[in-house]
């Protein structure tokens, strides 16, 4: 499995928010700067192929915000409408997490076109931890992946729900890792 990390100080960083517990939704989203970038550039080849492809966002909780830091490329097994992480891939997942001192918050796959979350999604879903977020890319990320084009779902009391625009541009943004950084 690769792994990308936003900063080259994710040691420091993770000294700083270790063991802190997982917010409660609805909570702000901070991504540093290259995630989605990374995303996209893992997840274009299988879409080239017409195939569905999955990373993993982690990273350290807040107060009231999460901090996504590090992008997770598992091994997946896809075809055109379908995606698994193989049972030995999720326990490199679960080691990976342990070692960086990072939480799991967010997949990020593909879907062949505009399609929200699909029952696949809702029955076999990568987390189920309240706030969890799955982000639906659409035509195989073929199009590219950025905050509008893509669609943001987050479990709240076992229910998936659609982040709308306006609650997107108000809970997301988009950081340097200087900016992190200095907040220390």
């Amino acid at each position: 499995m690769q792994i990308w990390h936003a900063t080259k100080d994710i040691n420091q960083l993770s000294k700083c928010f270790t063991n802190l517990p997982r917010p409660h939704p609805p909570f702000k989203i901070t991504l540093l700067d290259g995630i989605l970038q990374q995303s996209e550039k893992a997840l274009i080849p299988k879409g080239l192929l017409g195939m569905e492809e999955m990373v993993l966002w982690a990273g350290y909780p807040l107060a009231s915000e999460i901090l996504i830091t590090s992008v997770l490329m598992p091994r997946t097994d896809s075809d055109a409408g379908h995606i698994t992480l193989p049972k030995d891939e999720q326990a490199h997942v679960i080691e990976e997490l342990i070692t960086l001192g990072q939480l799991l918050f967010a997949d990020a796959h593909t879907h062949p076109g505009n399609i929200p979350l699909s029952i696949a999604d809702r029955i076999h879903p990568v987390g189920r931890t309240q706030g969890f977020l799955t982000v639906i890319v659409p035509y195989y990320c073929q199009r590219g992946m950025t905050l509008g084009n893509c669609q943001f779902w987050q479990v709240n009391h076992n229910s998936w729900l659609e982040m709308q625009p306006t609650e997107k541009r108000e809970q997301i943004k988009i950081i340097s890792a200087e900016e992190a950084l200095k907040c220390l």
